[in-house]
């Protein structure tokens, strides 16, 4: 179980963002609706990369948030990959988020495009899949620990109710 002590650092990554680490003794945390996070660890490299994407896609050539985006921000990553020599089999990839904030009638949520989007890319960049925990009535409280890119996943069920616009 992942509980940070008194002497180690707790960092809160906010929606929107991406953070870009080499192993240390800190934890990262963030809380996911329907937003997905994808926590990419190479033990060889000794670095986690953590995410907070909001939605799928953005139609701005240049946004000045791509993190906030599943697609910007998986090139991003694969760009910052290139870089530093670092070949996609040398990761691993976790996904969480894409829950189901409220009722809907809509066929596919937010939560369902960021998951579709995430699974796409990572089968297309060619990430290997290690662990997920997404979708369902949940939010999520997600812990990484940065000395090594372990992470606690806690659930908590959101009572879906239907969102009325007025």
């Amino acid at each position: 179980m992942l509980m940070p002590s008194r002497d180690v650092e707790s960092i809160f990554l906010q929606p929107g963002s991406l953070a870009i680490e080499s192993f240390r003794p800190a934890t990262l945390n963030t809380l996911l609706g329907s937003c997905v996070s994808f926590v990419l660890v190479s033990k060889q490299h000794q670095l986690v990369v953590v995410s907070h994407m909001l939605l799928p896609t953005t139609e701005k050539p240049n946004d000045d948030e791509p993190a906030k985006y599943v697609d910007k921000t998986f090139s991003l990553v694969r760009q910052y990959l290139k870089r530093s020599s670092i070949p996609e089999n040398c990761v691993e990839i976790k996904l969480f988020g894409g829950g189901e904030m409220f009722k809907t009638s809509c066929p596919e949520t937010v939560g369902m495009r960021n998951i579709e989007m995430s699974h796409k890319l990572i089968d297309d960049y060619g990430f290997r899949l290690v662990a997920r925990d997404v979708g369902g009535p949940y939010y999520r409280r997600i812990q990484v620990d940065l000395k090594d890119g372990a992470c606690r996943v806690d659930r908590f069920h959101v009572a879906l109710s239907s969102r009325r616009a007025t």
